[in-house]
Formats: structure tokens, C-alpha cells, sequence
């Protein structure tokens, strides 16, 4: 058992050598991970020594004020009765901790003979022998030679202390009757606002190979938490963006707009699993909830199901979650679990052909597992746009082949379960993506109703309703995607876009400035919409000079270009730049540049939707601002709508915004 447990930043490692040296010369043990023997389990052993230790010496700095571990070690030592703060530099400490006294060294040098030090040794001496039972409350006033009127001023400061102590704690916990947080009992909080972020989970294992893990234990969470109605759950790619960065916690809570974080830790070994979680206020830093788990491995979906709902009961969020489990992905084997883990961080690395040869391994092993077949429906369907060598991207019938084997495997997931918001959404975009509309509306409805705030699904349904043209229900679906995920390049491009055909370029400029220029998204650039939305506003000039941005921006950065591009942007520029004249002839202009045309004279060479020649999809239509007007009125327009299909589901779930029936089987677009 230490005698201290040193807490630091690695930042101040030099200073925490010091304090530790000088402990040490005083006769006392001390524990900091300068001390842990090759091997050793970091987690683990810091755990031990943390819960051991007689008095944690907390050392508060500009860096460890914002290290998440130095706040949840204080927190744990506040929790314990053993925090023994001291400052080494001038900062402001987390708010739960500004009235807990402390020492200020942040002059110290290390000098045995200054009186500062010297005063704060004499309290560390007292938690160490068990001189002072309590916590910070008993921790010694910096200088304890007064005497006199000097000692009756620090007595009432004690006391005065004390009485801020008592009201802050009252404060904190009005309304709830808890305790001061302790390891394992949450806090309750108010409901009101309730947005939770989980951020991701390191990976503690001895190897640190287990980062997979750790981040699937960190996807499972976001899901599960999200299932509960009454609890906005920040999406996992934005929430992803912080991984591996030591952000201030308050300005990560103002970025994802979260009233809370969930962070946490991963410790796998052969078959036992540790798993640390803490539940934090951002804007205070308090700790409303710490747990360590350390189980057996097969106890993962038993772990998992019991922070989820603890964090609901320490939010004071009620679960209303159909059926008795947040957590449904358990029917499986460990090792059938790892490996959708491992398929899980190919598909977001894009790598879908290795994710599905180790997810067709998966199911050969455990057919009836539907997530699994639900995750390899969907790598295989966005496997149409990846032939294998020696056949053309992209061709017809490599398409076709992934089409149709995504459809087989999300069919066979919902097959085996019906509830499968997974399965649910990767037939609806497959749909989609063959235009068969009605069906793709009936599973994006179910896959929303089992999971409302699912990222992916919400986008796709987005893309569904600006391709059949109701484009004001697509601009409140994209709001909705960007409050979840507000990072997320594709998210906020097509919301802009969409922003654009409701005829809300204003609204569409700011969220595409926000994106880095590199920024590609379907064949969109930024730029591409920016332009648009200027020549939207008559504001040609800024238009001309977005699509020279473009230009300049594929050159600077060495993006792959077709033969020809870099002149027909720069012709685009021209056209535009002479607007509303026809501007110079020149080569036909690109589906996402054809906005020109609409400003330049000439809507009728818009470029329309093309089916297929098997007539099985097409690229749908996207049509729809006022400027597209003229080509609405086209029969290029006409036919494309009538071969499409589109009027069956208009007659079902409602015309586009800006067509209406004519007699029964007939329509007219303004």
C-alpha cells in the first residue's frame, strides 16, 4: 500500500518528480506510473494504488486541469476521504474542487527549508499516519505559524469555508437527496436538456491492439443510449472527432451542444474484460457517475445494458424502450462478436470487401446472428461502387451484383429479426438505390420508428425525399441529422444542398464555408453548392469566383481530375461571371455544375436523370429549386418522372411540393 498517490499531468512530469523525490526523502512510499515495472497493466495497477494510496496528491496545473484522468483521480480521491490538492501553477481548477482548500507551490523549486512546503508536508503527514480522518476539509492552511489575531482569521476563514462547502454541496445535489458522488452511485440530475455525447473509449490493453474493441464497445453504447426516447445522443462520427485529443471538456460539451460526456476506458486479456465509465457534466466537470466493471467476456452485453441504464436513472431519463433490453445485440458467441467488431472498423475505413469476406465467415459460423447479416448488406450494397480489378468502376452489371446481394443479406436479417433497425434501414436504401420508392418509404418509416435517431438512416431518408421532390420534409430531416451530427462532412453538403433546392441558399452558404475546402461528397465540392447558391442571390461575381476556388483547390491539392475538367470549371466561371447573359459557347457542363445553365439562358440543356437500359434504377431526380422551373416543364422531365415510377408513391405518400394530379394517371409541375 503507497503512501502517496501522485496525480499528474505529463506535462509537469518534471515538477511531479520532484514532488515525488522529496516525499521520498521524508520516508514515505509514493506511487506515480514512473514507478510501474515493464509489463505491468497500467489501468489496472493505477486502480489499485488509486484506491490504496493514503493520500492522493492531486498536482493542479493549466494542463492537468484539463486532463480527464487527473479530474477523475481527484474525483475519486475526493470521493475516498484522501485528496491532498496543491497547486504548481496558476490556473483555474474544475469547479467542484475551487472550494476545497489548497496549497500553493507554484513558487517551489524543491527547496526541504520553505515554509510553504514545509506547511503542506505537515498535512500529507497527517492523511499518512490517519492523523485526519476526513477531506480536503482537514487539509492544513498554507502557513501554520500564525498566532494571534492571525490564527483567529484563519479559524473563521475554516469555518467560513466550511459553510461555502456545505452550501455548494446542498447546491449541487438540491432536489435529488443524494450524497456527493461516490464510485458507483450516480448523482441524479434535472431531466431538462438532457443531450449526452459518448466520447470514445481508450483502449487500455497491455498491447493497446484492442482499439477496435474499444471503439465497437463505444458504438454499442451510443445505440443503446440512443434507443431511449427522452435522451438526445450525439451521433458517434462527430463524437469520434475527438479521439485521441485531449480537449477542454467544456468546449467539447459546447461543440456537440451535450450537457453531459460519457468517456471511458477498455481493458481486454484472454477472457476477461475491464471496462471503466464515468458520466460528467461538461460545463462543470463534475463527475455525476464513476464504475469500473471487471468481468468475464462473455459478460460484455451484461455490462453494456447495465451503464446504459444507469446513466438513464442517473439522468433521471425514463427508458420507455419497447421490449425489456437496450442492448440487443447478444446472440452470438465471443468470438463471432470480436470478429462484427473488427467488420464494423473496416466498414467505417471503407474497406467493405474485407469486411464482408470476414463477416460471410461470421454468419457461415452463426447464421441466424442479423446483425451481422444486417452490417454485410450494407458493405455489400455500397460495394457497388467498388469493382474488383479488371472491371470498369462502377459498370451496370458490377452494380447490379451488389445490389442484389445486399438486398439478399438485409432481407435474411430482418428475416431473423423483424425489430432490426440495422436490417430495416440497409433494404431501404437498396430500395433506394433501385427506385423502388414505395418499399423504401415503408422501411425508412420502420427502421425510424425502432431507432428515430439512427445518423445513416435519417441521411438516406433525406435522400429519398428530395429525390421524390418533397423537399421542405428533406430540409427538417437534414436539420434534424446536423443536431445529431454536426461534424459530418456528406451530412452537412447534401443539407445544403437540399437547403438549396427549397430555395434557402442563404441558409446553405455557412454550413458549406464550415467544411474543409478538400471536401468531396458524391461528386460534390463545397464550392460547387457555395457557387450555386450565390448565383441563387444574383451575387454572380461570388459565384465566378467559388467556382475558380474549385478550380484552384483540385490544383493545389493534386486531386484527381478528368481530362478536361480543370477548362470546363474555368468555363463555368466565365458563363456564370457574364450572368444573367448567355456568356461564350462552350463544352457541355457536368451534372454539378449545370446551375449555369439555369442562370445563363439557356435551362433547357439541364442534363436530366437518365434510366438505366435494363430499366432497373436511375440516378433519380434532384430538380426542384425555381431555377429548375423550365426544365420541370420539359419532356425530358416527363418522361424521366412516368418511366421512373414516381407517381405511385406521389398518389400514396404525397405529391412533391411544387407538382399536383392531373385527372388519374397524369400530373403538372410548376
Amino acid at each position: 500500500m503507497p503512501d502517496i498517490f501522485l496525480s499528474y499531468s505529463r506535462d509537469d512530469k518534471a515538477t511531479a518528480r520532484r514532488f515525488a523525490e522529496a516525499f521520498e526523502r521524508e520516508g514515505m512510499s509514493v506511487w506515480w506510473d514512473a514507478t510501474l515495472s515493464p509489463g505491468e497493466a497500467y489501468d489496472k495497477v493505477t486502480e489499485k494504488a488509486l484506491e490504496e494510496a493514503k493520500a492522493v496528491v492531486v498536482l493542479w496545473s493549466k494542463k492537468s486541469v484539463d486532463s480527464r484522468w487527473v479530474r477523475s483521480e481527484a474525483t475519486q480521491a475526493n470521493a475516498n476521504g484522501t485528496l491532498v490538492p496543491v497547486m504548481i501553477e496558476s490556473c483555474k481548477r474544475p469547479i467542484m474542487f475551487e472550494l476545497t482548500h489548497t496549497s500553493d507551490l507554484t513558487h517551489w523549486n524543491g527547496d526541504p527549508n520553505d515554509e510553504e512546503w514545509k506547511a503542506y508536508l505537515a498535512g500529507v503527514r497527517r492523511f499518512v499516519r490517519k492523523e485526519a480522518p476526513g477531506a480536503a476539509a482537514a487539509t492544513p492552511p498554507t502557513r501554520t505559524t500564525a498566532r494571534g489575531p492571525m490564527a483567529r482569521t484563519w479559524t473563521i476563514a475554516v469555518v467560513f469555508a466550511a459553510l461555502l462547502l456545505a452550501g455548494a454541496a446542498w447546491w449541487l445535489n438540491r432536489g435529488s437527496g443524494s450524497e456527493p458522488v461516490a464510485a458507483g452511485s450516480p448523482r441524479t440530475v434535472p431531466a431538462g436538456g438532457v443531450t449526452l455525447a459518448v466520447l470514445p473509449f481508450e483502449d487500455y490493453s497491455a498491447a493497446r491492439d484492442q482499439e477496435y474493441f474499444a471503439d465497437g464497445i463505444t458504438e454499442e453504447l451510443t445505440a443503446a443510449l440512443a434507443r431511449i426516447p427522452d435522451l438526445k445522443v450525439v451521433g458517434r462520427t462527430s463524437a469520434f472527432q475527438y479521439k485521441g485529443r485531449a480537449d477542454d471538456l467544456r468546449k467539447i460539451g459546447e461543440e456537440l451542444h451535450a450537457r453531459y460526456l460519457l468517456e471511458g476506458s477498455v481493458r481486454k486479456a484472454d477472457d476477461r474484460l475491464r471496462i471503466t465509465a464515468q458520466l460528467i457534466e461538461a460545463q462543470s466537470g463534475v463527475h455525476v457517475w464513476v464504475e469500473t466493471y471487471e468481468r468475464e467476456l462473455t459478460d460484455v452485453f451484461a455490462i453494456q445494458e447495465e451503464i446504459a441504464t444507469t446513466i438513464a436513472s442517473a439522468l433521471r431519463v425514463p427508458l420507455n424502450v419497447p421490449g425489456t433490453r437496450l442492448v440487443t445485440n447478444r446472440n452470438v458467441d465471443q468470438a463471432a462478436y470480436d470478429d462484427y467488431l473488427r467488420a464494423r472498423t473496416l466498414v467505417r475505413q471503407r474497406d467493405f470487401p474485407a469486411a464482408v469476406s470476414l463477416l460471410e465467415a461470421t454468419v457461415a459460423k452463426h447464421p441466424d446472428y442479423a446483425p451481422a447479416w444486417a452490417l454485410m448488406g450494407y458493405a455489400q450494397g455500397y460495394m457497388r461502387d467498388q469493382a474488383p480489378e479488371g472491371a470498369t468502376r462502377g459498370s451496370l452489371l458490377w452494380r447490379l451484383a451488389a445490389l442484389d446481394a445486399g438486398e439478399k443479406s438485409a432481407r435474411r436479417a430482418i428475416e431473423l429479426d423483424p425489430e432490426s433497425a440495422a436490417g430495416n434501414f440497409t433494404l431501404a436504401f437498396i430500395q433506394l438505390w433501385r427506385d423502388n420508392w414505395i418499399e423504401s418509404e415503408e422501411l425508412f418509416r420502420k427502421a425510424l420508428a425502432i431507432d428515430p435517431n439512427q445518423p445513416d438512416t435519417l441521411f438516406e431518408y433525406m435522400i429519398l425525399k428530395l429525390r421524390v421532390g418533397q423537399v421542405r420534409e428533406a430540409v427538417a430531416i437534414g436539420r434534424r441529422l446536423l443536431e445529431l451530427e454536426p461534424f459530418v462532412p456528406i451530412y452537412k453538403t447534401w443539407t445544403a444542398f437540399v437547403l438549396m433546392e427549397a430555395g434557402r441558399p442563404r441558409e446553405a452558404i455557412p454550413l458549406l464555408q464550415s467544411l474543409p475546402v478538400d471536401t468531396e461528397t458524391s461528386g460534390f465540392y463545397p464550392q460547387n453548392v457555395v457557387a450555386e447558391a450565390y448565383a441563387a442571390l444574383g451575387q454572380y461575381s461570388e459565384s465566378a469566383a467559388a467556382l475558380r476556388a474549385l478550380r484552384q483547390t483540385l490544383i493545389d491539392l493534386k486531386l484527381p481530375v478528368s481530362p478536361g475538367e480543370l477548362d470546363v470549371i474555368e468555363y463555368a466561371a466565365r458563363r456564370i461571371s457574364n450572368a444573367p447573359a448567355s456568356g461564350p459557347e462552350g463544352p457541355p457542363l457536368p451534372n454539378n455544375l449545370d446551375f449555369v445553365y439555369a442562370y445563363t439562358g439557356a435551362p433547357e440543356r439541364y442534363l436530366p436523370p437518365r434510366p438505366d437500359p435494363t430499366g432497373r434504377f436511375f440516378t433519380g431526380i434532384d430538380k426542384w429549386s425555381s431555377a429548375r422551373a423550365p426544365f420541370r416543364k420539359s419532356p425530358e422531365f416527363r418522361e424521366v418522372v412516368l418511366r421512373s415510377g414516381i407517381i405511385e408513391y406521389w398518389k400514396r405518400f404525397g405529391w412533391a411540393d411544387v407538382c399536383r394530379p392531373v385527372g388519374r394517371d397524369d400530373f403538372t409541375c410548376d
